[in-house]
């Protein structure tokens, strides 16, 4: 199986990192369906890859992540309509706990919105303060991130 993985650059030296299966590029639900193949270490491996050269060229880069909702997670928000899709996902914690393993906190501020399932690694050298970063990430999701914790 092959993935894509794909890299955002957004003002204030802020990178999305994303990934899908190649077979689903073309789908609106490419983040959210699963491979069943439950062995996600190689591809989140590869993006991590990714984010070491990414930081290598650009020593002031930070990152996020959104953890999407499974196709699980999706269909009890259907069925109790007053559950969050966004709310904590497997995959955010999944990220939560590999990034904090990977990035050290000497170089990376580590934030979370588990209300979003968002992970982001503001970088301690940033020229960018976190409310630049964090309004930056609201322009970008439309979301309200303002409870990083």
């Amino acid at each position: 199986m092959r993935y894509i993985a794909e890299v955002e650059y957004y003002k204030f030296d802020l990178y999305a990192i994303k990934f899908y299966l190649k077979a689903h590029q073309h789908s609106k639900d490419r983040f959210t369906i699963l491979t069943n193949l439950h062995e996600a270490r190689p591809v989140i491996y590869t993006c991590i890859a990714i984010l070491i050269a990414i930081f290598h060229q650009n020593n002031k880069a930070s990152f996020a992540f959104i953890g999407s909702p499974s196709p699980k997670e999706i269909e009890r928000e259907r069925k109790n309509p007053r559950r969050k899709k966004e709310n904590c996902t497997q995959r955010f914690r999944i990220y939560s706990t590999l990034m904090s393993t990977f990035f050290s906190e000497t170089y990376f501020e580590h934030r979370t919105s588990s209300r979003h399932s968002l992970y982001l690694m503001r970088n301690k050298s940033s020229l960018y303060s976190l409310k630049e970063i964090q309004g930056m990430i609201n322009a970008i999701y439309n979301i309200d991130i303002n409870d990083l914790e």
